[in-house]
């Protein structure tokens, strides 16, 4: 399970010649660069390995009240070091109810692996059909052996 966001689909443009993002770093597109890529990971995962039992999803648990970007300089920094999180965002205990429910699915709930959820649904996110090439491309970038 991969902790989203749907940053994911508002601000995220993966370059995969630039995974680092160091050729036009800003903090808000890495953020949404790292979003969209646990959404297409989670995909890929799906696609790997659920024959063998495995299931993925990616969430987007809502806003949350927490200590996120407080010490960014950038605009979401500024919007969290305002009153704003505090009354229209939920607490991080009811965001960790959401997280709870792809831990340990009610009976009769049914989860579709691969998926994204936001708001407890399924959502489509448009993305490139780009996940074997991320893959591939992350795990060159951490010099891992994908044979296994």
């Amino acid at each position: 399970m991969q902790t989203s966001s749907n940053a994911a689909r508002l601000s995220a443009r993966v370059d995969l010649d630039d995974l680092n993002n160091a050729q036009k770093y800003s903090p808000v597109r890495a953020y949404g660069n790292a979003k969209l890529e646990l959404v297409l990971f989670t995909r890929e995962l799906h696609d790997r390995h659920h024959e063998q039992g495995l299931s993925s999803v990616a969430f987007h648990p809502g806003g949350v009240s927490s200590n996120f970007a407080r010490t960014s300089r950038s605009p979401v920094g500024t919007l969290f070091r305002t009153p704003v999180p505090r009354l229209f965002f939920q607490s991080p205990q009811k965001a960790a109810g959401h997280l709870l429910r792809f831990v340990t699915p009610a009976p009769g709930d049914s989860l579709i692996s691969g998926a994204y959820y936001e708001n407890g649904k399924p959502r489509t996110i448009k993305t490139p059909p780009i996940g074997p090439e991320l893959w591939e491309a992350t795990t060159a970038l951490l010099d891992l052996d994908t044979k296994g």
